[in-house]
């Protein structure tokens, strides 16, 4: 939440895939932030960072490397991802 503007409008920070949509939002429409308890649900993924307007992640770990067609090809964990994120 970035600013409250009445007793039940608020301004929210939104991620930048969102910024088609307006920011401010009635109280009615927000809920407080828990942790999910559902064994397997995956956790929502960090926000991204933006440097010099790029999109920018985080690598976690190296997990594997291969040659293909005479390049380097490495498998990454992602920071803040899970296994099935893994590129």
């Amino acid at each position: 939440m970035i600013e409250k503007l009445s007793l039940v409008m608020f301004r929210l920070r939104m991620p930048s895939r969102y910024l088609v949509l307006h920011p401010v939002f009635h109280a009615s429409k927000l809920a407080q932030y828990s942790k999910s308890t559902i064994r397997g649900q995956k956790a929502t993924p960090p926000p991204l960072t933006l440097i010099q307007g790029q999109e920018e992640w985080e690598v976690e770990k190296i997990l594997d490397l291969r040659q293909r067609h005479g390049k380097n090809e490495y498998l990454v964990r992602w920071k803040g991802y899970t296994q099935g994120d893994d590129t």
